[in-house]
């Protein structure tokens, strides 16, 4: 229609304006989702945070603020729905749920860590599963993805996950998932995944791949995550703040998983004898 065209049909009562260039047939029941429909393509984004977690049905979440998110310097003011924008936005981010275009039920639960207490967030996990909506090993890409400076969210996120990954004997990436099964295969001591360690005065120094008992730190190196010097160097600082408080750091590389896994045992087996003297 042309603008005239739904001028005319505004004013004679036969349709109405909810959003800018958004109109609804008059006499039509509104809904929940029709608003949020409308927000999605107001805003040219997709529903999201509280919004989407409402739509997927998860735990204690239930349809009403309408929160769009939208990418960096695309949004504008609207008093009637809340906008987040983000600068990343990967494709398996964006789905559809009953024909409303919203975050993925990873995406959407890793956010809600922005907007909602800890203990809500984790209430939102529980349903998931059952349902099989989060898939822990995705949430976890997920959580890899968007966790960087400016997002401190994404740490509550992380520290739920890697909980219930933990818990389930399943570790949170191929490549330490495979460290896992090497120490279990060998008798040693299960350790805990994605441990924060902090400083003596409370500062956190950082968080390690795997903790064996007696402050024994497992880490795994792959290219990807460890492979620039900045991100090798930004490892050489932690290791030394972890060794003043008494920790000992095994790094190993995907080579020394998959080619000489009795000299990763040996290694471990090793550092925990010289611990425990």
């Amino acid at each position: 229609m042309t603008d005239r065209m739904l001028t005319r049909r505004a004013a004679a009562g036969v349709v109405e304006r909810v959003e800018p260039g958004i109109y609804r047939m008059a006499g039509a029941p509104p809904t929940w989702h029709q608003r949020v429909l409308a927000a999605c393509w107001a805003e040219r984004g997709l529903a999201s945070h509280r919004t989407a977690a409402a739509l997927w049905q998860f735990d204690g979440c239930h349809p009403g603020v309408v929160e769009i998110l939208t990418e960096r310097w695309h949004r504008r003011p609207n008093a009637s729905v809340r906008v987040h924008e983000t600068r990343l936005l990967h494709p398996d981010d964006i789905t559809e749920v009953d024909g409303i275009p919203v975050s993925s039920a990873a995406r959407t639960w890793v956010d809600l860590g922005a907007v909602l207490p800890t203990h809500r967030v984790e209430q939102a996990l529980d349903i998931g599963p059952g349902r099989h909506l989060l898939v822990p090993e995705q949430v976890w890409e997920c959580v890899e993805r968007l966790d960087c400076p400016g997002r401190p969210w994404v740490r509550v996120a992380r520290r739920l996950i890697a909980a219930r990954l933990s818990a389930d004997g399943v570790a949170p990436n191929t490549f330490e998932k495979l460290l896992f099964s090497i120490l279990q295969r060998a008798g040693l001591p299960t350790p805990e995944a994605q441990v924060e360690v902090n400083d003596r005065d409370g500062t956190l120094i950082g968080r390690v791949d795997w903790l064996v008992e007696r402050r024994l730190v497992l880490e795994c190196d792959s290219e990807r995550w460890h492979g620039s010097w900045q991100r090798r160097k930004a490892d050489l600082r932690r290791d030394r703040r972890l060794a003043a408080l008494g920790y000992c750091v095994l790094r190993f590389s995907w080579e020394d998983l998959t080619q000489h896994p009795d000299v990763v045992i040996a290694d471990v087996r090793g550092a925990l004898r010289a611990a425990s003297a």
